[in-house]
């Protein structure tokens, strides 16, 4: 029992690590590295077979539960929410199950329309300024994987 939670602990810590290099990489260069998204897709598998919470096909399903949703969104946007934040949230949402998952991309979305608005009311920020996404989508995570 004590050896599963420290596994659980380090496969968190893993994960969370991988997110803050997405979330640095987003937003120094404003786009998400496709070889850390493979790595955070892989600790996603790792978490979910560790804690035989889901099957292969359910975590697939929940990728796509995700995905189709949040591509739609992309498109009718006009592309406010990036490509690389789709494949990002979808690979997140394995490790977190889909209704965990959709509450990071809630808590991720509200903390970044709230800290747009904050930017833009101080002027440091005009409408058609981008804001990586990848930190947010961090601390999304974070958040529900505490509460």
């Amino acid at each position: 029992m004590e050896g599963e939670l420290i596994i659980e602990g380090f496969i968190h810590i893993f994960m969370m690590g991988v997110l803050i290099a997405i979330a640095i990489v987003d937003v120094k260069e404003k786009k998400i590295n496709q070889k850390l998204l493979w790595i955070l897709l892989l600790g996603s598998f790792i978490a979910i077979y560790k804690r035989n919470e889901l099957s292969i096909a359910s975590a697939v399903i929940t990728m796509t539960a995700m995905f189709i949703p949040l591509s739609f969104i992309h498109v009718i946007s006009h592309k406010a929410i990036g490509w690389g934040d789709v494949k990002l949230c979808s690979c997140i949402a394995p490790y977190l199950g889909i209704e965990r998952a959709f509450s990071m991309f809630f808590i991720a979305m509200s903390i970044c329309g709230l800290t747009a608005l904050i930017l833009l009311g101080m002027n440091k920020a005009n409408k058609n300024k981008e804001l990586p996404f990848a930190p947010f989508a961090a601390i999304g995570t974070v958040v529900v994987l505490i509460f």
